[in-house]
């Protein structure tokens, strides 16, 4: 293996990663107020639900595949909580079962956006 290949090994994927992440950015940028409800504390941030949903995908794939160091927990819990009061209101059942419906086929989206991005 010569220093190319050594060097493109590892920094693959630091750059696919990032990339993740960076569906993700706004919620390092946006602090989760204490007393607040995570939704509301996102939406006040300029989140819809789209961005809320995308925002959980990444933290759900990220987790699975790299490892619950390669997400921010307390935005992922976040993330999640606004998700559960938004679009299931509150109902836990209702996300769980919805989250094992359409893990397969989010985590086979975002492992084709991760290949395309080596």
């Amino acid at each position: 293996m010569n220093a190319t290949d050594r060097r493109q090994s590892w920094v693959r994927p630091l750059v696919v990663g990032a990339c993740l992440l960076g569906l993700a950015a706004g919620l390092r940028a946006q602090p989760v107020a204490p007393n607040g409800s995570a939704s509301s504390t996102l939406v006040a941030a300029g989140f819809d639900l789209s961005r809320i949903e995308e925002a959980f995908w990444v933290c759900d794939y990220l987790g699975t595949t790299r490892g619950t160091e390669a997400v921010d927990p307390h935005r992922c819990v976040a993330v999640s909580d606004a998700l559960r009061e938004l679009r299931f209101g509150n109902d836990l059942d209702r996300l769980v079962a919805w989250w094992r419906e359409h893990k397969p086929a989010q985590h086979a989206r975002l492992a084709r956006f991760e290949a395309a991005a080596r």
